[in-house]
């Protein structure tokens, strides 16, 4: 009697994860299409889209523009060694 009522329980649960998993797919499908829709609706580079948690497409930033070869200071600019006399260090080439 016992046993049946356990064979019972584990068949409910298995139904149950099963309609379970069913259902969460479902729902993740009818969550991707409702996305398309407000994207389409809205247009897919409208900033409103954040109000419905999607980010909307945007342009690439432009990278930095570098400065001019006068204002860089040199890569690699070698060895130094303490000058003889002076207070500047000296470049050994």
């Amino acid at each position: 009697m016992l046993k049946d009522r356990q064979d019972t329980a584990t068949a409910v649960k298995q139904e149950t994860t099963r309609e379970l998993k069913q259902r969460l797919a479902l729902g993740r499908d009818l969550a991707i299409r409702l996305r398309g829709a407000v994207k389409a609706a809205i247009g897919p580079r409208s900033e409103l889209l954040k109000r419905f948690g999607m980010a909307p497409l945007r342009k690439r930033e432009k990278p930095p523009e570098e400065s001019s070869p006068e204002e860089k200071p040199p890569e690699n600019p070698g060895p130094t060694t303490p000058p003889a006399g002076g207070s500047k260090p000296e470049v050994v080439p």
